[in-house]
């Protein structure tokens, strides 16, 4: 951006004397007076309204307003570092009518436009100036709150679980010094900032300064608290402060920009205040609401808070329902919130994320949300939430397990080998090498591998034909660790270390370990958990009585690897017939624990996988991705069992078995089975099997053995095609003849000229030549029961046209300043397309002159009124989804030369030529420079004349037309094809001449009458090129510009008397030396002289005194001296010296003609010495002195109040108004003010300042405790004067009590009633009682100025009736009425009459029960005690019952209700997430039913 620097009148560097610098009412405008005599109706300029800071975010717009007065009308400039505003396309400056405002609007903000902006007011009397801060936050990626999530309706939701990397910007300063200490780490982790000393550091010196600041307008502030929401859906946060003055504003900002706030409670934004308490509401919180708040008292930071997404209360408009499924089907959960906020969706307390098993969807409109769970399993199973702003909702998964007919020849309970997620056809399926390379990898906290560890067991066990330190599977020792190893008391991963109190997750299960599946001791817990006697779990109670999952595998145990429902991923091992075990790779098992035939196991004494000693252990490393949870079934029949001499156990044939080929082919690494183990899950099944599972599981295994254990030797993967290009899909089948299908997004696929399918072999391939966007999809091969998919993705990067790129490469696009630049470029590429122009590496953007206009496959940049500096290498960049494209094109645009550069250099001056240089312009214009072309110009005239042209290489010229002592100006000039620079102009150069001698040097007078005058003079110091030879003088009369010479021919010497004058005429002179070459330079004028006889010097001056004093200056008068003859006085000179000081200083620069003089600008309370002299022609008249010094002080005044109509004896304020209370005086020297309260001095709270006119006491909230009595004394030196006033602070008189009426006298009647609660903070106040006749509506006044409770009123006629009521009354006015209930009368003696009363049918309030108040959804932290309160009403009485899920809540110890009159309330203590759920109040009684319900939600653990 380019700024121009404008001519104005403000950019003063310094003022001229006479300059004045005064303070605006304005806080923080100066302003400068260029002159003090502004005529009456006039007046310098004045900001009345300044600019306020801002804070905006980066790449928006924002406006500065300001509003001025003046007469006549200021102009508004505005500038920034040092720069003009106003000639910026960058910067827009105009006024607004409407509002009287000058406005300046910055466009497109970039951190570079932070920091002080200038306004300055000017017009011919002065100037008026102020600052103003921009702050910028730079761009940072922000969630987009409308619509969060891309228009794609098939997008997957961005992770919630993965936080991106916050920005560091200026908010988290903000946030920090306002926050706890204890929130410093939690602040610094989300922001990105790491360096926690310096942080420190610079916090506290951030804080120092900012209470510099606040001291300014604040003396005290505390209790801050941050947003807060209330249940009415309102936040509020707020703070206590003591301001210094009441008169200063409180602005509160968001985002910064300014709020406007309001008192009235209905309306968005409020700013309550109770004393020193402020409080700020938002109603109705919305996402609009959420941001960065900032509250400033005038332009000084007080208290930053932020209102965050997740505060904003969600209404779920359709709330998650259960669903339940089929195993291996897609289950779909859906809900509908209320507004477009980011989901997180989580199971088990942990946050989901998409992947191959979960995929999270969201409509355009951002309000439903969907999780998609694939390929559901058991394991499963379990409550989904889903959260959004203030909300959550969750339903519950069932998943339920496909039927299978039972075998009747089936014996035993064989494992299950139907496809799991972990299908060997699936495309997930790994390698041999890729698995060797992934085990090699593995670590005690990543293994991904289903490690061969080997189940190690006591001399006794029947499982692996190992002792106690076997070599079975991997490397089962006690240190070892792999991928089902260290099987020892401090093994780390694998099933490691089953020791007593094995911790957590198949972990080391030693003491102290940690892991996947743990303690599987006396006392472990969890997964392959405690297999002792009564051990429970996932791998469980290897015991008697052990259930779920390894269940019960003790003395008697029956149970099975348990938890593996359905066909759950693989864990194949030979039975009888196959050698290999539970890792041992089968005839038909490959890359995985397949077990083709039947796993019998004996019932000794070591009884299944039982046996585990302190030094002992085996399974799967608990950060497995192919884990327990890929266990199908482990069978217990009632064959006999394996013995160690004919069934090699279940991890391999002997403890020489090939445990290097077994550790490589035992793992199968998936993205599913890790997020299941990240989520938590395992697949378990609860107790024991029955027989009808085992008949269902056997029957399984039976189909199984009948179908081949692989149908593919490799799957599909997923392919990348460029549009237009071919792509291929292939797989390897088992079946050399097996014929397959193809089919694309669940539709048969069928050969034809683009597409072919073919098989070679076992190969099977897919072609698609030509591939189109419509071709992308998912794409399935099955052949023999088996299949496997992948996905082709089509790219359409983005690509230019080659002729395109040829022609913007080759070829340099011209254009003439002025005119318009417009370049446009064709593309191609998949939609949407991001298009971006860069300028020399900085994009450009569009402005008054830049515009940029994107369409489908075009782009086009215009640039209108071109520049010199739009010059440049233009960069066009495109980038999709698919790739990015670049080129570069260069732009030239051509205008006339700059000016050649300065300053001419003189290369020779003589008298008969000048030769001069200089530089070649900086800027050519773009093409190259033909000719120069010089001007001359003589000084005094205005016309240019052309004297010659050189070519563009030459920058000298000589030019040898010229006359000796001439004066000339040079003009050079650069001429290109576009035209003709500005020109070069030279400094004044004047021809050099004969050397003639120079001028004389001090002419001056040595003797003046009226027939001669003599002078003198001094030889020149340059003589020139020979002697002098003699002196011309010359001479003319004051007045005139014509020079004569006084003699004829020269003279000699150093001194003339020149007698050719007139008496009485006042002459000047001057000397001319001479040479042989001739006359030199005349020397400088003398002073003027008369030619008359010498005057007398003046006399003394008579009467010299002070007239006037105040603290800056004396005034001064004197009578002029007696005179006779000519001597008289011509003007004065005052003089004064400084105490301390002996040197006389003239006060006076110019002769004072009168006779007086006021000295300004003294010191207050200067000691000063004065005196003044005549003068005349003569010369200076003797001085007289004044007798004593001086003080610049106002004459001695004493103490004295001036009494006007605004001083009153007694004041009455309302209670919370300030006090204001004003005194003026007059006094010299200043008094010393002293203010009393009751003789005591006054409260903190009261402030008093002090001029030398008056005292002002001021009091900001007034207390009834500031009543009393006030006294202010001035005192100084001449004297003392007191004044005293009273101040009744106090308010309109609460109303009085009950009114009570007797008739304690016959005809009369006794008002009486309970005191008004002012009574004892008021001693003025006093009782009015009032009546009124039945047959009247005025009321009348019958007692006034009542001081006791009692008043008794005579006048009562009988059989009237009379009402009465009560007022209060003091100094502020009267309260409410207190009024009788019932009229008073004084009855007649009447005949007695009966009264016939009618009869009345009985009336029947039987009613249902109905809830007149209902519940309200509750959100509360966990912890708190809860209230939940409804109201209900029927006839008889309901009786309310309260229902949790559905299930009778009864009073226990946390949970308490009650029902008081219809008001039904639960009470639950300490609430936490176990509380969370649906509460129903239920009411009844015999003639019906009513429900009201609601959910709590408690956040936290």
């Amino acid at each position: 951006m380019v700024c121009v620097q404008s001519e104005s009148r403000f950019a003063l560097s310094s003022y001229s004397p006479g300059v004045k610098t005064k303070k605006s009412s304005t806080p923080g405008v100066t302003i400068i007076e260029f002159t003090e005599n502004i005529p009456q109706g006039y007046s310098g300029p004045d900001i009345e309204r300044r600019p306020v800071p801002l804070t905006m975010q980066e790449g928006k717009s924002t406006h500065f307003k300001v509003a001025v007065r003046g007469n006549p009308e200021p102009t508004v400039v505005w500038n920034f570092k040092a720069e003009d505003l106003s000639n910026s396309g960058k910067y827009s400056v105009y006024f607004n009518k409407t509002m009287n405002e000058h406005v300046l609007q910055i466009k497109k903000l970039t951190t570079d436009d932070a920091g002080s902006y200038n306004c300055i007011v000017l017009n011919e009397y002065g100037e008026a100036k102020c600052k103003v801060n921009l702050n910028i936050i730079e761009e940072k990626i922000k969630m987009n709150l409308l619509n969060p999530f891309p228009h794609d309706k098939s997008c997957s939701v961005p992770s919630p679980g993965k936080k991106e990397e916050k920005y560091r910007s200026e908010n988290v300063w903000d946030i920090l010094m306002h926050a706890d200490k204890k929130d410093y780490e939690k602040i610094c982790m989300e922001h990105g900032l790491t360096d926690f000393r310096g942080m420190l550091t610079k916090l506290t010196q951030m804080k120092k300064e900012r209470e510099e600041k606040q001291a300014m307008y604040v003396k005290e502030i505390s209790n801050l608290k941050h947003v807060a929401m209330k249940p009415d859906g309102s936040a509020s946060f707020g703070f206590d402060m003591e301001l210094k003055s009441p008169l200063l504003n409180i602005y509160v900002y968001k985002d910064g920009k300014l709020i406007k706030l309001s008192m009235d409670e209905d309306q968005k934004h409020q700013l309550k205040r109770a004393g020193k308490k402020y409080t700020f509401c938002i109603k109705n919180l919305q996402l609009d609401d959420v941001g960065m708040y900032k509250v400033n008292v005038e332009d000084v930071e007080i208290f930053v808070t932020e209102v965050d997404i997740n505060l904003i209360p969600v209404e779920f408009k359709q709330r998650m329902k259960d669903v339940k499924c089929k195993e291996n089907s897609d289950a779909i959960f859906e809900c509908t919130i209320s507004l477009p906020l980011p989901a997180e969706w989580s199971y088990k307390k942990l946050t989901l994320e998409n992947s191959d098993k979960y995929k999270m969807r969201v409509s355009v409109d951002g309000l439903t949300h969907k999780l998609i769970i694939k390929d559901a399993h058991p394991v499963d199973k379990g409550v989904y939430t889903m959260s959004a702003g203030a909300g959550c909702c969750g339903a519950y998964l069932t998943v339920e397990k496909n039927q299978v007919a039972a075998s009747p020849a089936s014996k035993g309970l064989q494992i299950n080998s139907k496809r799991s997620r972990w299908d060997f056809s699936d495309k997930h399926l790994m390698t041999k090498d890729h698995l060797k390379k992934k085990s090699g990898n593995s670590s005690e906290d990543d293994s991904s591998n289903l490690g061969g560890g080997g189940l190690l067991s006591s001399s006794a066990d029947r499982l692996d034909d190992t002792a106690k330190n076997g070599q079975g599977g991997d490397k089962s020792g006690k240190d070892s660790s792999n991928s089902l190893d260290s099987v020892g008391k401090g093994g780390i991963a694998g099933i490691d270390g089953m020791n007593k109190d094995g911790m957590d997750k198949m972990g080391g299960l030693g003491t102290d370990d940690k892991g996947a599946l743990n303690g599987m001791g006396k006392d472990g817990d969890s997964r392959l958990d405690g297999m002792e006697k009564d051990g429970k779990g996932s791998l469980d109670g290897v015991g008697k009585d052990g259930t779920d999952g390894l269940g019960g595998m003790g003395i008697d145990g029956k149970g099975i690897l348990d938890g593996m429902e359905n066909g759950g991923d693989r864990m194949h091992g030979s039975g009888i017939n196959n050698q290999e075990g539970l890792d041992g790779n089968g005839k038909a098992g490959q890359n995985g624990l397949d077990i083709s035939g039947q796993v019998e196991l004996q019932n000794s004494s070591a009884d299944g996988l039982t046996g585990y000693s302190d030094s002992t252990g085996a399974g799967t490393d608990g950060n497995s991705q192919f884990g327990l949870n890929d266990i199908d079934a482990l069978s217990m029949p009632e064959d006999p069992a394996l013995s160690l001499d004919n069934q090699k156990g279940l991890l391999g044939e002997d403890q020489t078995s090939n445990q290097n080929e077994s550790a490589s082919n035992q793992g199968v690494s998936t993205s599913d089975a890790y997020q299941k183990h990240k989520s938590g899950s395992s697949r378990r099944r609860k107790g024991k099997l029955s027989e009808r599972d085992i008949n269902e599981l056997t029957e399984e295994q039976d189909l199984k053995n009948k179908e081949p254990a692989r149908r593919f030797k490799s799957g599909l993967l997923d392919v990348h095609a460029r549009k237009g290009e071919a792509a291929e899909l292939c797989c390897v089948t088992t079946n050399q003849n097996a014929q397959g299908t193809w089919f694309k997004d669940d539709t048969q696929i069928t050969s034809g000229d683009r597409i072919i399918a073919a098989q070679e072999g076992a190969v099977q391939k897919l072609t698609i030549q030509n591939v189109q966007e419509e071709d992308s999809g998912t794409y399935r091969f099955e052949a023999d029961g088996g299949k496997t998919e992948a996905s082709l993705f089509i790219e359409d990067p983005p690509e230019f046209d080659q002729d395109v790129l040829n022609q913007l490469g080759n070829k340099i696009t011209l254009v003439k300043a002025g005119d318009t630049a417009i370049v446009k470029v064709p593309f191609s590429g998949k939609s949407p397309m991001k298009v971006s122009w860069y300028k020399d590496g900085e994009e450009l953007f569009e402005d008054n002159r830049i515009s940029i206009d994107n369409s489908k496959n075009v782009t086009q940049l215009s640039i209108s009124n071109c520049n010199r500096k739009d010059s440049g290498n233009m960069t066009i960049k495109l980038k999709n989804e698919c790739g990015m494209a670049s080129t570069d094109m260069s732009l030239l645009v051509t205008d006339k030369p700059q000016a050649p550069q300065g300053p001419v250099e003189v290369l020779e001056n003589s008298e008969s030529c000048i030769s001069f240089k200089w530089k070649a312009p900086k800027d050519d214009g773009g093409q190259p420079i033909e000719h120069y072309e010089i001007d001359r110009q003589q000084v005094g005239r205005k016309t240019w004349t052309k004297v010659g042209e050189v070519d563009k290489s030459t920058t000298t010229f000589s030019f040898d037309k010229v006359e000796p002592g001439k004066k000339y100006k040079f003009k050079v000039l650069a001429v290109n094809s576009e035209g003709i620079s500005e020109g070069l102009v030279s400094d004044i150069i004047t021809a050099s001449r004969k050397a003639v001698p120079g001028p004389p040097e001090n002419p001056n007078i040595l003797n003046a009458n009226s027939n001669s005058i003599t002078i003198s003079w001094t030889p020149p110091r340059n003589t020139g090129d020979s002697k002098i030879i003699g002196y011309i003088i010359e001479k003319r009369k004051k007045g005139s510009n014509t020079w004569s010479a006084v003699t004829d021919i020269p003279i000699t010497g150093n001194e003339w008397t020149v007698t050719d004058v007139v008496e009485g005429l006042e002459y000047e002179f001057r000397v001319i030396a001479v040479n042989f070459s001739g006359p030199g330079e005349p020397s400088s004028e003398t002073e003027a002289v008369f030619a008359r006889e010498a005057m007398k010097l003046p006399g003394t001056v008579r009467d010299f005194r002070v007239t006037d004093t105040t603290y800056s200056t004396i005034s001064l008068a004197w009578n002029p001296p007696i005179y006779q003859d000519n001597n008289v006085p011509k003007g004065y000179i005052v003089e004064m010296k400084t105490s301390g000081s002996t040197t006389w200083t003239p006060c006076n620069t110019a002769d004072v003609g009168l006779t007086s003089y006021t000295l300004k600008g003294l010191t207050k309370m200067g000691m000063y010495y004065l005196r003044v002299r005549a003068f005349n022609d003569g010369g200076m008249g003797e001085p007289i002195e004044l007798d004593n010094y001086i003080l610049a002080m106002p004459p001695p005044v004493g103490p004295k109040f001036i009494m006007d109509g605004s001083v009153k004896g007694f004041m009455v304020v309302k209670e919370g108004n300030s006090i204001r209370v004003r005194m003026p005086f007059e006094a010299s020297p200043p008094p010393q003010v002293v203010w009393l309260k009751g003789g005591f001095p006054l409260s903190e709270q009261a402030t008093v300042t002090s001029t030398n006119d008056d005292t002002q006491l001021i009091i900001p909230v007034s207390q009834r405790s500031d009543s009393g009595i006030y006294s202010v004394t001035l005192k100084n030196l001449h004297g003392q004067e007191s004044f005293c006033f009273e101040i009744r602070v106090t308010d309109v008189p609460k109303p009085p009590g009950p009114v009570t009426l007797d008739e304690n006298v016959p005809y009369t009647v006794t008002v009486s009633w309970e005191p008004s609660k002012d009574e004892p903070l008021d001693d003025h106040l006093c009782y009015v009682v009032m009546k009124r006749d039945s047959s009247r509506l005025n009321w009348h006044t019958v007692g006034d100025n009542i001081y006791n409770n009692k008043f008794t009123d005579i006048n009562i006629v009988p059989g009237r009736n009379y009402y009465f009521r009560v007022l209060a009354k003091n100094d502020m006015g009267y309260s409410e009425s207190s009024d009788t209930r019932e009229p008073w009368c004084i009855s007649k003696q009447r005949e007695p009459f009966t009264l016939k009363l009618p009869n009345y049918k009985a009336q029947n309030n039987m009613s249902a029960p109905e809830f007149i108040v209902k519940l309200k959804t509750h959100f509360t932290p966990s912890g708190c005690d809860i209230n939940m309160t409804c109201a209900v009403k029927g006839c008889p009485r309901p009786e309310v019952t309260w229902f949790k899920d559905n299930i009778t809540i009864t009073d226990t110890a946390n949970y308490w209700s009650t029902n008081v009159c219809g008001v039904c309330s639960l009470y639950i203590f300490g609430a936490s997430s176990k509380e969370n759920g649906e509460y129903t109040a239920i009411a009844e009684n015999s003639v019906g039913r009513a429900m009201t319900s609601t959910r709590l939600v408690v956040r936290g653990n």
